[in-house]
Order: C-alpha cells, then structure tokens, then sequence
C-alpha cells in the first residue's frame, strides 16, 4: 500500500516521467527514501499514520520552509507535501552523519540558533514548540506526565523490574526536585526563541563543510530554557558540557544565564525527561511508529526486533540515568566560573 502512495504521490508532484526509489535507513518514526530522477535527488518522507501526523508533517515543513525562505541555507529546500498521504518532499542533502564534535560543529549550531532567530516576524508565522512549558514548574509536570505513561504500560514480564527500577528512581528524583522550587516557579515564562526542538547533531548531516540540520516536527516558538537544556541533555550524540558557555552568552538566553541555580534544576529534570524518553519503546503509539519505519512484513521477526530495542533502550536509561549526578555538579561548576 505504501508503495502504491509514493507513486501517487510522485506522479502528482514530479514534473520527471521516471524515477528510481532507494529505501533510507534512517529514522526511528518514519520511512525515509532517496528518490532519483535523470535530472534531480530527492528525500521523501513517509509519516507513520497517528492522529498527529497530519500536524507533525504540516509543522515540519513550514518551519523548514519559513527558514529556508528567510535565506538559512541550513536546512534542505522544501519541495511539496500531502497531508492525505502523509508525504513531504525535501531537496536531498549529499553528505554524512556527525559523529565526533569539534568547535567547527559547535558554531555551526550556534549560528543556527542566532540566525533562525533573527527573522523578522517569524514568530507569527509557527506553532509552539512540542512540550514547551508556560512556566519553570511545567519541566517537573512534562517529567511526571511521562512517568505516569510509562507506569501504565504493558509490559512482559522480562522488562518489568529493570523498567520498575528506573521509574522508581526517577519518581524519587523528582519528588526530591519539586522541594528545590519556590513560587516563582510558577510564574509564566516567556516563549521568545525560534526552537528546532529536538536540536542536536543526531538531526545534522555534514557536507562541504557545513552542517544541515533536519527533523523539525516538533519545532517552534519555544522557551530558551528548554532549548539549551535539550541541546546539551539529548543521548543520541552527546555534547561536552565545556561548551555550555558558547550557547549561554547569547542574548536569548540572558534569562537563563541570570538564574544559575533555577537552571541548574531545570537541567536536570530535562536530564530525567530524556531518561524516560529512551523508554518510549514500551509505549503503544511509539511501538506502532517504530514498526511502521521498520518497514518488516514478519510479525515474528517485527515483534523479536522490538523486544530486543525494549532491551537495548533500557540499558542505555539506566547507565544514563546513572550519569545525571555527575553532570548535574559538571553544570553548576561551569556556571560558577562562568
């Protein structure tokens, strides 16, 4: 069926008459395809069928449009998309993924930010940011919420007590957190940040000597306290922290330069935010996401693969969730010598 898509897709919104389909291993969510005329390179993303991904497809491609218009030239050009079959049609990126991070990749996400935020009106032109909070407590609610999806999980008898283990000490943190705020904490903050969300080098491709950054359904306006945090918490390909004072002295995040203890906290819930994030595998909706990128017609050996990423992910929790005090002393060192 989904073949059946892509060709109705690419009939209506390719002038070539001819065209090859290369299947792409990436992406947890979604099928990723190169798609290769005579004339052109495209990438064709295939959204996974949920109720929100009409909306995530839609998100993505105008924040991805809205920078590209505005002259960014670091992300893909956006082509078409359709948001009955789920399909987006991007310039294709020649290049490779980021593994080791120098100062190069540093600025090169830095200019991002400053640049994504320098466009005038942009503001009115995008959604807010998935899980942006309105105020500083909204970190303690996004963590909470996830705990309680998760508790309520099913899960097989093999994954119950190590998962049961990483809920109960994250449950603990929180609750020892939560006595660290004040009523300030409940004040509104304010969204005033161009956020691509899920930004780090685990959504970047290098190529001559740029980096283009990718992955923007969850993008938006969002608040700077959570872009930075998510910056340098997200597991996938890790930022030292000794580069902390490269996003901080920008103006955008005055705020939260201002307020060392607060984010010092704030930090650290995001850091217990992604604990819980590596578990999504024992979410249904995520599941279904998962084995629809798989893209595999053997429920046997579709349901032996996600058994072994539940596996695979609880590992990567725990030995996360057992780094978080040594990062968390790292932050407040930096930000006293800051």
């Amino acid at each position: 069926m989904l073949n059946t898509n892509i060709e109705c897709f690419l009939k209506q919104h390719l002038s070539e008459s001819s065209w090859q389909i290369q299947t792409i291993s990436a992406g947890a969510n979604n099928q990723v395809c190169k798609v290769v005329t005579p004339e052109n390179i495209y990438l064709l993303k295939c959204f996974a069928p949920s109720n929100s991904a009409q909306y995530k497809l839609q998100n993505e491609f105008v924040f991805t449009q809205t920078l590209f218009n505005a002259g960014i030239d670091r992300v893909s050009k956006p082509l078409c998309y359709d948001n009955n079959l789920l399909m987006a049609l991007y310039q294709f990126i020649e290049g490779h993924p980021i593994a080791n991070i120098t100062d190069w990749h540093i600025n090169e996400a830095t200019q991002f930010i400053i640049q994504s935020n320098s466009i005038t009106g942009i503001k009115e032109s995008l959604n807010i940011a998935s899980e942006s909070p309105d105020s500083l407590y909204g970190f303690i609610e996004i963590v909470q919420k996830r705990l309680t999806n998760l508790s309520s999980a099913t899960v097989s008898e093999r994954h119950v007590t190590p998962l049961t283990n990483i809920l109960t000490q994250v449950q603990q943190r929180l609750d020892d957190l939560k006595q660290q705020t004040n009523n300030g904490w409940h004040l509104s903050i304010e969204r005033s940040c161009v956020s691509a969300s899920d930004f780090g080098f685990h959504n970047a491709i290098e190529e001559h000597h740029q980096v283009t950054f990718i992955d923007f359904e969850y993008a938006g306006i969002d608040t700077p306290w959570k872009l930075i945090c998510d910056f340098y918490a997200q597991p996938a390909i890790p930022i030292s922290l000794s580069y902390l004072p490269n996003l901080l002295e920008l103006s955008i995040f005055s705020t939260v330069k201002e307020q060392s203890a607060n984010f010092a906290v704030v930090f650290e819930l995001t850091l217990l935010k992604w604990t819980l994030i590596m578990l999504n595998e024992f979410l249904p909706h995520v599941q279904a996401r998962r084995k629809f990128s798989w893209n595999n017609s053997c429920i046997e050996s579709m349901e032996q693969q996600l058994c072994e990423a539940q596996e695979k992910q609880l590992a990567k929790s725990a030995q996360y969730l057992s780094e978080i005090p040594t990062r968390v002393l790292s932050v407040k060192k930096k930000l006293r010598d800051m």
